[in-house]
């Protein structure tokens, strides 16, 4: 498939397997998760976040696409709550970008260490 290796196909199967289920949860009917304002902020942290660490640890290029994408997705999935009843705020949004920024970077550095590892000859 255009010439995408192995793991190339993989992590872009799993980053839309992973945009699929945060659509799902963030436009479907919402799932009582206790009354917490953290808890909502967390959970969109660690979708959105998803979204982008597995190109992050094994893709890293596609993250100069990938977050921005992932950004404006963010965005959208915000206006279009409102069309289904949900509630549209400002903080996810900024939630969504706070997981996209820190699972990007964690990523990065957990996915750098690894290939160096693998690279590095044992003595």
């Amino acid at each position: 498939m255009w010439g995408m290796t192995r793991i190339s196909l993989l992590t872009a199967a799993l980053t839309l397997a992973l945009v699929a289920l945060v659509t799902a949860l963030t436009l479907g009917p919402p799932v009582e998760a206790g009354n917490s304002v953290g808890n909502d902020k967390i959970h969109h942290m660690l979708g959105f976040g998803s979204i982008v660490l597995p190109a992050a640890l094994f893709r890293p290029r596609w993250l100069w696409w990938l977050i921005p994408a992932a950004i404006v997705f963010g965005g959208v999935i915000e206006v279009l709550q409102m069309r289904v009843g949900r509630d549209a705020e400002m903080l996810d949004w900024i939630a969504d970008i706070a997981g996209i920024a820190f699972a990007s970077g964690t990523g990065y550095v957990a996915g750098a260490a690894f290939r160096r590892s693998k690279l590095t000859p044992l003595h």
